[in-house]
């Protein structure tokens, strides 16, 4: 029965037990309607409508008869006739007294329409009828409910009251005669409606006349047999059929009716009710019903085929057999009977024994689940036994005590024995199962894959209905794949050495969107033979998408969205390997100097930003094919293809450096935010090692020379040198060796070589380590001696360009490589260096030795040498191949080789000559490189006289073991090369005396000749050119004693002359000589002398050069570089110069090193102006340089900081100069009239007698000195400390391990208790502490930490770490059931300029679902004054997202009350400092009394920080301060033992 139905019979049975046989109002009341209509009730004979109207009646009726009602509710039934709407009727017997005593019993019909809200069904309209009640003459009417008999009522009542039941029914009333075809009786205007008709006369006409023809053709039968038969036993009826309605659709009713007369006439009146929609539900029902059935009948028949037997089993002890079907026997060959009688019906005893007991424990253990499924044997009548598996499902059924189980037995032999067939395709079963998210389909192995089948979760997945997908697709998956994508789907179906395949490609949606689809495949064979892909479909879109993003993620730095630096190692050198035979190609490399100042003083957050800002600086001014990336914290690289030329970079270089300069650098003019610059320039072959170290060591050298610049790799000369070497030897790798250091790096092949060949390091090592490893043994031993250092350093020394070896080396394959290592020497402005140019020369070696045989081959064709003779060293034999005859003397034709030897040297060769014979000979046989080797000796012939003859010996193997020796007679080449000689001596003579003349020339000097043998000079224009007036007859060199020189060069003379007396045969020295006009002039005076045998001079030739304007140029470049432009004093690198000088001289005195700024030198740019900011540094320069000494220097080293060595007697002397300093910058008048007081914050360093640290350390730790100092206010100075230092390095320390100590879990929360001290010293709160403990180590104290993670940026990570232990804390108190706690949570400066803030905070704190207002967050004072633009708006917002506000460290010496007044807070912490002394004068008492008041005033809750004294408490109460937090309560403790000091408090 139907929910609605049910709750309406239940609602009749409610109304009828209150109405009769409580006779309570209220209740009877309480199971109608409030808009209820009803019938005359006893002998009230009213009608009406409205629950209260009734509810009075009910209550009139109840008074004039109390007493119960006994009676009977019989048939009660119930049926849907609308939504929420529901029918009931049935019958009720009353029973009673009649007036004369005597028991009566009435029996009635009733009917009632109930209407279903909620959970609650009330009744609308009910209606009782007594069977055999007709109508007399004034109407037909049935009796009311409460009534006996009709009498007594009038026909008006009865009409009104037919009137309200005809009208509250869904259907309506009808009467026909008791005739063929029912004539129309009568008809109400309710089912007139209902039917659609809008008169009477329209609906009798549709019908006409005749009620028979309102029925369905179909129906009209079965209405007539059961009326006709329902009257002949009673004179009512009850049927279903379907009733013709307007337009001639048909509704369902059931027609209820009755007969009865009218005039003679038998008349069927009844109430027609639209059941429809219960005809509909009742339809859907029986047609699930039939689904259901169909279902079962194909269930049976699976079990009849698939299952092997079905049975019921008690869960005793040997499982008892209650019923088996045919199956079960007929697969174990025993009849019912035989296992009766042979096992007692236990089917236990049927399993095989070795599984008997196994299978019994696990069907007991899992059997508690519901259901369960084992595998076992059984075993059969024949004695065979077979797999079973056994499914079985435990019920609520019982037997004998004991649950039944149903078993489903199925014979699983065959299946096992094909497991190990069906192994090979595990893995396809294994993607099927993973294609959940997915789908899967099958497709003919054939052109085109049609497809045979498409599972629903494919369609689901792609969101096409069947017919939309067979549609779009027209029979093949390929329909809906990218076009681009079908080519590799198609090939990797169609490789025939593969029965399985994957392949990812995209596909379109229903909706049009293309998703990234992972298609896996497996071919197989069908029950047909045909071959067909069984596939399955995984949607990978997602995977696909971090798969992009990812490796967008490794290649792009997320904070300028710039290039990283690997990638632009691999698409640099990729593109340098493509373009290997030319192309023209820049590397600009970009760091941001003092950029960790920016960090430092405005945070992390802006200076990531800047660092965004360059980034976009540099799109702007390269071209879109240019390379950029970020390759470190503030270093950029531009990698420039096709760049026409090196002028046209580095012009974009400096477009950078001024864009740079204009913007960052200027706005970060308080941090020396500048720019350096390093660029280099390729042509040819090289790589990206190559470039990128040539633009970092141009940049690092011109670092010093000044920023926002641009530089390129070394200076000219040896840049030059280097890229010889490169494009010359650019196949091989080139080391750079610094001979005075001993350390190489690879400037080119660093790819190239082994990852255990460090790139840089101590030449020896790598020698000995790496290089030599896989020499060859007999090649080792020479290399270490001639290639060390000490060898290499000697041969630099000795002036030589080139020094090369080749050697042999075995690779790990066994092959064996010449080698080539060849050093080219440079000198270079006091730097010694080799570069060594590795190279693999096998390969020319091989051609070498080819080129050779083909020189020997046509040498000996050749008709030039007299006699050749072949000799085999591996034999020691020679044989004579060609011979003369006829000049030299005779030799056998064959014989030893020593032989030859003695006879060659004893008996021909001129005894002068022996000696280089035998040098020739032995250079000769230890020749392994296959040169030629040629000398010329004098050899005795047959005429007895001694002639010239040419040896030449070519080694013929390659083993170095055969050698051709050719001798050849040259007396008639001698002379004619002497001729020759004497000639070309003359010609270069000529050319030399000409080239001579031209330089002089050229070079604007004046020859000098001095002979001092024959007493006379040569010097023409000299005395013309300079004051010159040598005395006659003196010696030839009074000449240049005679030179009028500048008195401040007359000890450069001297040492001159001193130079000219010693043995030395060169002098030089630079001067300035006076000139005829009066003028001096730079000139150079170069001389070489030449010396007799006793190491007299005999002449002196030289040449005096006017250098005059380079010596101005290089003066003018060295003072700018030395000297700083804005006070015209010493630049850093100059008062280094001076300082060393200074410092190597200072025998006995004491110095101190200084490092000042001005406090706050940027406002003085920003609010004065730079002419201002100038001004007053030339002003503080001009002050310095007049009260220092010689032994004294100072510099301005950037901005406005300066540096300062100072000579001193005590530590008195130096604090009285820094104050007298303090005191006159306040007089500089353009800042003393504005009322502006300069400010000087300096560190000092005191340098001691045996100091070994370097002049850089020193400033360093002035530096740290003076900034232990510069937070404080006002002018301060102090000295370095060794303190100082372990400061630094202990914060060091701490800086590289916070990140670790985040994450091993070493930072914790503590809590401090909040105590209200207004309500007997409750607990209201307390504050979230952190604590760092390192393990080893303890806790670190928070003033360790906490400013410096505020100076790094690493606050606003414990900031956000702090914020979650504390929600993670209240969510754990809450599920413990601990009462609520309020916490307060710091938040810095940095954590709250955070862009997100608002939103990750309030996202933790949803997440751990805490309530609002349980969280606080304290922002310091200081911020608010330092940033109130960013403090107002996060105040303003926080109470929308669940925070309280409060204002930390109230009174700290930043107080305003305009932060009080334009800012709204909740709670005002007032600093330990601030009330510290509150015992003590009035005016202190009355200054703190005034803050809580108005605190109080503006709403604010006031909290006191640090209290350790219980007077501070009583004072606190007595002023109205709040709460109190501080050591006389409780001090920070942890999370565990705050809960156990919860006690110690009164709850709030």
């Amino acid at each position: 029965m139907d929910a609605t139905a049910a709750r309406s019979i239940d609602a009749v049975r409610r109304f009828f037990r209150a109405y009769l046989r409580e006779r309570n109002p209220e209740k009877t009341a309480h199971c109608l309607c409030e808009d209820v209509r009803w019938i005359g009730i006893g002998a009230s004979r009213t009608i009406g409508q409205g629950l209260e109207a009734f509810r009075a009646l009910l209550r009139e009726e109840f008074r004039a008869i109390p007493g119960p009602r006994d009676y009977e509710l019989r048939n009660a039934r119930a049926f849907v006739c609308g939504a929420d709407c529901a029918c009931a009727g049935g019958e009720l017997l009353l029973s009673g007294t009649s007036p004369d005593g005597e028991a009566a019993r009435l029996e009635m019909r009733f009917s009632a329409v109930c209407r279903c809200l909620g959970k609650e069904c009330r009744i609308c309209g009910i209606h009782i009828s007594m069977p055999g009640q007709g109508r007399g003459a004034d109407g037909f009417f049935p009796a009311s409910l409460g009534e006996t008999t009709t009498a007594g009522m009038s026909f008006r009542s009865k009409e009104q009251a037919f009137e309200l039941l005809k009208n509250s029914i869904p259907g309506g009333l009808i009467g026909g005669f008791m005739e063929p075809g029912f004539p129309l009786y009568f008809v109400n205007d309710n089912l007139i409606r209902h039917l659609g008709y809008a008169s009477y006369e329209e609906f009798a006409a549709d019908i006409q006349g005749m009620v028979g023809n309102g029925i369905h053709p179909e129906d009209r039968e079965h209405v007539n047999h059961v009326v006709s038969e329902s009257l002949a036993v009673s004179d009512h009826y009850e049927v279903v059929y379907r009733m013709l309605a307007k337009g001639g659709s048909f509704i369902w009713v059931l027609d209820r009716g009755g007969l009865t007369t009218d005039r003679g006439r038998k008349v069927i009146v009844s109430i027609v009710i639209d059941i429809t929609q219960q005809r509909r539900l009742q339809e859907r029902l029986q047609r699930g019903m039939a689904s259901l059935e169909r279902k079962n009948a194909e269930l049976g028949a699976f079990y009849q085929v698939v299952v092997s037997g079905i049975a019921k089993i008690l869960d005793d002890p040997g499982y008892t057999l209650l019923y088996a079907n045919d199956q079960f026997f007929d697969n174990l060959g025993y009849t019912r009977e035989e296992i009766l009688s042979l096992f007692n019906n236990e089917s236990l005893r049927i399993m095989h024994p070795v599984d008997a007991a196994a299978t019994d424990k696990s069907i007991r253990e899992l059997k508690e689940q519901g259901r369960f499924s084992v595998k076992c044997r059984f075993v059969k009548k024949n004695g065979e036994s077979v797999r079973i598996r056994l499914d079985g499902c435990q019920t609520s059924e019982s037997h004998d005590g004991y649950n039944v189980i149903y078993c489903f037995y199925t014979d699983i032999e065959e299946q096992e024995r094909r497991d190990a067939v069906y192994q090979r395709q595990q893995h396809f079963m294994s993607l099927i199962s993973s294609s959940i998210a997915g789908g899967s389909f099958i497709a003919r192995a054939e052109a085109g894959r049609p497809l045979a089948y498409v599972s629903d979760s494919l369609l689901s997945l792609l969101g096409y209905t069947r017919k939309e997908f067979e549609s779009a697709c027209g029979g093949r998956l390929a329909g809906i794949i990218h076009p681009e994508d079908r080519g590799r789907v198609t090939a990797a179906c169609a490789d025939p050495q593969r029965d399985y395949y994957e392949e990812e490609y995209r596909i379109r949606k229903a909706d049009g969107n293309l998703i990234w689809a992972l298609e896996k495949g497996r071919l197989a064979t069908d029950e047909d033979g045909e071959q067909i892909y069984i596939c399955i479909l995984l949607d990978i879109t997602d995977r696909k998408l971090r798969h992009d993003e990812l490796v967008q993620r490794t290649r792009q730095d997320p904070l300028t969205g710039l290039y990283n630096h690997d990638y632009a190692r691999q698409y640099i050198q990729t593109y340098l390997d493509i373009h290997q035979r030319g192309h023209a190609s820049a590397l600009l490399l970009f760091d941001l100097d003092n950029f960790k100042r920016v960090n430092d003083r405005h945070g992390h957050l802006e200076g990531d930003a800047a660092l965004a800002r360059f980034a976009e600086i540099l799109k702007k001014q390269f071209r879109s094919r240019d390379f950029l990336a970020r390759t470190g914290g503030d270093e950029f690289i531009a990698f420039l293809q096709d760049i026409p030329s090196e002028q046209e970079a580095g012009a974009m270089a400096d477009g950078v450096a001024r864009s740079m300069r204009d913007s960052l650098g200027r706005e970060y003019a308080d941090c020396g935010l500048a720019l350096s610059v390093g660029m280099a320039f390729a042509t040819e072959r090289t790589s990206y090692n190559l470039l990128f170290h040539a633009a970092d060591e141009a940049m690092y050298r011109m670092k010093g020379k000044g920023r926002d610049e641009r530089a390129f790799v070394l200076d000219r000369a040896e840049r030059e040198f280097e890229r010889h070497l490169l494009f010359k030897h650019a196949f091989g790798i080139i080391l750079r060796i610094d001979l005075d250091s001993g350390q190489y790096h690879i400037r080119y092949g660093a790819h190239a070589v082994s990852s255990r060949l460090p790139s840089a390091g101590p030449y020896e090592q790598v020698l000995s380590d790496d290089l030599l490893h896989p020499v060859l043994p007999e090649d080792k031993t020479m290399l270490r001696e001639k290639l060390g250092l000490a060898q290499l350093r000697a041969a630099c020394a000795r002036g030589e360009e080139v020094l090369s070896r080749e050697y042999r080396v075995r690779r790990t394959s066994g092959e064996t490589l010449w080698i080539e290592s060849r050093f080219h020497f440079l000198r270079n402005e006091g730097l010694n260096l080799a570069y060594n140019v590795i190279s693999d020369i096998t390969e020319s070696r091989r051609q070498r030795e080819q080129v050779r045989i083909a020189e020997i081959y046509t040498f000996t064709l050749q008709d030039t040498s007299d006699e050749i003779y072949e000799l085999d060293m591996e034999r020691g034999r020679y044989q004579t191949i060609r011979s003369s005859g006829d000049e030299f003397l005779p030799l056998p034709p064959e014989g030893t080789v020593e032989e030859l030897q003695c006879a060659a040297r004893d008996g021909m060769i001129h005894p002068d000559d022996r000696e280089r014979f035998d040098r020739f000979h032995y250079r000769a046989r230890e020749a392994r490189n296959g040169k030629l080797s040629r000398d010329e000796f004098r050899c005795l012939w047959r005429d007895g006289a001694y002639h010239w003859v040419s040896i030449s010996v070519l080694p013929v193997s390659a083993s170095g073991k055969v050698f051709l020796v050719c001798v050849m007679g040259i007396d008639d080449r001698k002379r004619l090369e002497n001729f020759s000689s004497e000639n070309e001596q003359l010609r270069q003579n000529k050319l030399e005396d000409e080239r001579y003349r031209i330089i002089v020339e050229q070079s604007r000097g004046i020859v000098l000749d001095i002979d001092l043998e024959r007493g006379v000079h040569y010097a023409p224009g000299l005395e013309k050119r300079f004051v010159c007036d040598p005395i006659a007859g003196e010696s030839p060199m009074s000449m240049l004693r005679s030179l009028e020189i500048h008195p401040d060069d007359r000890p450069l003379l001297d040492a001159f002359h001193q130079t000219l007396r010693s043995r030395s045969s060169e002098a030089e020295t630079t001067l300035r000589l006076k000139r005829r006009d009066g003028a001096f002039l730079w000139c150079r005076i170069a001389v070489t002398v030449r010396r007799d045998d006793e190491d007299r001079p005999t002449r002196i030739v030289g040449v005096i050069t006017d250098v005059d304007a380079n010596i101005r140029t290089l003066r003018q470049l060295r003072y700018r570089a030395e000297h700083d432009p804005v006070t015209g004093y010493s630049n850093l690198p100059g008062f280094k110069l001076d300082a060393t000088r200074l410092l190597a001289a200072r025998t006995g005195r004491k110095y101190a090193l200084w490092h000042c700024d001005f406090r706050n030198f940027k406002y003085i740019n920003d609010m004065y102006g730079y002419d201002v900011g100038n001004r007053l540094l030339k002003y503080w320069a001009d002050l310095l340089a007049a009260s220092f000494s010689p032994e004294e220097t100072f510099a301005r080293s950037s901005a406005d900081n300066f540096v300062l060595l100072c000579t001193y007697r005590d530590i008195a002397e130096m604090e009285t100069r820094f104050h007298n300093s303090v005191e006159l910058l306040g007089h500089f008048e353009e800042l003393a009239s504005k009322r502006f007081r300069v400010e000087l914050v300096g560190g000092c360093y005191m340098v001691e007698d045996d100091d070994a640290l370097s002049l850089n350390d020193m400033l360093g730790r002035a530096t740290m000195a003076q900034k232990s100092v510069k937070h404080l206010g006002g002018s301060r100075y102090a000295f370095y400390s060794k303190a100082m230092r372990e400061k630094v390095i202990y914060e060091q320390e701490v800086e590289a391990s916070m990140e670790k100590a985040l994450r091993n879990g070493e930072f914790h929360a503590w809590l401090q208790p909040q105590i209200d001290i207004h309500n007997g010293d409750s607990l209201i709160g307390a504050e979230v502490l952190a604590r760092w403990q390192r393990p080893g180590r303890g806790f670190v104290p928070p003033c360790d930490f906490i400013p410096l993670f505020e100076r790094n940026g690493f606050i606003v990570d414990l900031d956000a770490f702090m914020f979650e232990q504390a929600c993670a804390y209240l969510a754990s108190r809450r599920s413990r059931g601990l009462p609520p706690l309020r916490l307060s949570v710091n938040v810095s400066r940095m954590s709250l300029g955070q862009k997100n803030f608002l939103e990750r905070y309030t996202a933790v704190r949803e997440r751990y679902a805490i309530s609002p207002g349980m969280l606080e967050l304290e922002c310091t004072e200081s911020l608010a004054v330092k940033d109130f633009p960013l403090f107002r708006e996060v105040m303003t917002r926080l109470p929308g997202c669940g925070f309280r506000r409060a204002m930390d460290d109230f009174g700290t010496g930043y107080s305003s009350l305009n932060l009080l007044k334009n800012i709204d807070l909740d709670v005002l912490k007032l600093d330990m400092e601030f009330f510290r002394n509150t015992e003590g004068t009035s005016r202190e008492r009355a200054v703190v009394e005034s803050v809580v008041r108005m605190a109080h005033a503006l709403d604010l809750t006031t909290v006191a920080e640090g209290i350790e004294l219980p007077e501070q408490v009583d004072f606190l109460r007595a002023i109205g301060c709040d709460a109190v937090q501080g050591y006389v309560f409780s001090r920070p403790v942890p999370l565990d033992d705050f809960e156990e000091q919860e006690g110690r408090f009164a709850a709030p």
